[in-house]
């Protein structure tokens, strides 16, 4: 249905969030097992969750890599049941790409290369800052988490604990990586200046994924 109304690229994208979130399901099945063995561990005192955790670690890498497959193997059957194996997606020109004309070769749109790097080593110079200021507030809140384990007990452990890892790191840790560094990434990559739009949307897409990668 979504590829006859918006296209194969979009119809691509759903069918790979329908793999997704069907492969989830064993992983959804195994957290709160491992969820519950981490709180009777806890009450009892036993180190079998210190023991379980590099196995579900284990099981959490080797379902990325079965899911990688599984996606290449379902890509490869759609390909060939919408007839475009071989097609290769047409680049569109941005709008907002600032081309620079030579009169020495006569070539008309283009951008030296070395501003682009210099540009790109800027950007990562900005995403290294948001990055380590990220880190920052994260290593803050859990610090105060586990400052709330020391000092408190009872019911005021279990709400301070909760408004640490809920509250603070929720609103304040994806409040910011959701609207102000992705505002600051599409800005640093509208610096850029890329030419085409898949360009500037691979740069964009890498920066958050990075974002998102860090703060996992």
């Amino acid at each position: 249905m979504s590829r006859s109304h918006y296209g194969e690229e979009i119809a691509f994208y759903f069918a790979f969030m329908d793999l997704s979130n069907r492969a989830l399901l064993p992983i959804a099945l195994l957290g709160p097992l491992v969820f519950a063995v981490r709180f009777l561990a806890r009450q009892y005192g036993s180190p079998v969750y210190a023991a379980l955790l590099p196995f579900y670690a284990a099981a959490i890498v080797l379902w990325g890599s079965y899911f990688l497959m599984l996606w290449q193997r379902r890509r490869a059957e759609l390909q060939v049941a919408w007839g475009v194996k071989h097609f290769e997606p047409r680049s569109f020109e941005r709008p907002q790409f600032q081309c620079w004309h030579n009169k020495s070769t006569g070539e008309q749109r283009y951008y030296p290369e070395w501003r682009r790097l210099a540009k790109r080593a800027l950007s990562l110079l900005v995403t290294l800052l948001q990055t380590a200021f990220l880190v920052f507030l994260t290593l803050l809140i859990y610090l105060h988490y586990v400052n709330a384990f020391e000092y408190y007990s009872g019911l005021k452990k279990t709400l301070i604990a909760s408004a640490l890892n809920g509250l603070m790191y929720g609103s304040i840790i994806m409040g910011l990586e959701l609207l102000l560094f992705g505002a600051i990434s599409r800005n640093l990559t509208e610096f850029e200046n890329y030419r085409t739009q898949s360009e500037f949307e691979s740069a964009y897409i890498f920066k958050m994924f990075f974002f998102v990668w860090v703060e996992m």
